[in-house]
């Protein structure tokens, strides 16, 4: 299974950031993530002959000790860079919480044979292009006011890639503080 551990954006939150985005998605040739799929991934696992439930169980060690925190999202941000961007994100604030409980995630996934990843930016995908383009007008059209949420759990997800684009399912959800859903 192809697996990544993220923390899902709200439904409602989804729909708002969708719907601010979609006007403008026709002036640059981008395509829009399915607001379904808005997380903030904290690291992924890619291919694994692992369980779900064993990772999750294992995990529930990191959430113990990490308490529920808002974020806010900020701003547009491009990937790799706003001139030659690939992947449009939306960016939250503060970053410490999410590197938190990434750096405990990883502690973990080691005992497991995984190795840290590139270092993290927390965001969360909205878009994503064929070819690089410069999004530095994305960043001035694009008009949201913050949206704030509450973190209570980490999720690890399945993904499923297909041409129309992945399809995520969540496999365990681990509330903060270590409860097991699911």
């Amino acid at each position: 299974m192809r697996l990544f551990i993220g923390i899902p954006l709200e439904s409602d939150r989804q729909e708002l950031v969708y719907q601010k985005l979609h006007p403008i998605s026709h002036s640059l040739e981008f395509r829009l993530v399915k607001p379904k799929n808005y997380h903030i991934t904290i690291q992924f696992l890619g291919e694994t002959f692992i369980q779900a439930s064993i990772l999750g169980d294992a995990l529930r060690i990191a959430t113990d000790a990490i308490s529920s925190f808002t974020f806010t999202t900020d701003k547009i941000v491009g990937f790799p860079g706003m001139q030659k961007a690939t992947s449009i994100g939306l960016s939250v604030l503060p970053k410490d919480p999410f590197i938190t409980i990434r750096t405990q995630v990883q502690k973990i996934l080691h005992n497991f044979g995984f190795t840290p990843g590139k270092s993290m930016i927390p965001h969360i995908t909205v878009a994503r292009m064929k070819h690089p383009v410069n999004i530095s007008q994305v960043q001035n059209d694009f008009k949201l006011d913050s949206i704030s949420q509450i973190v209570s759990e980490i999720v690890i997800y399945q993904s499923i890639l297909q041409s129309a684009g992945p399809i995520y399912h969540q496999l365990v959800r681990l509330n903060l503080k270590g409860e097991l859903n699911g």
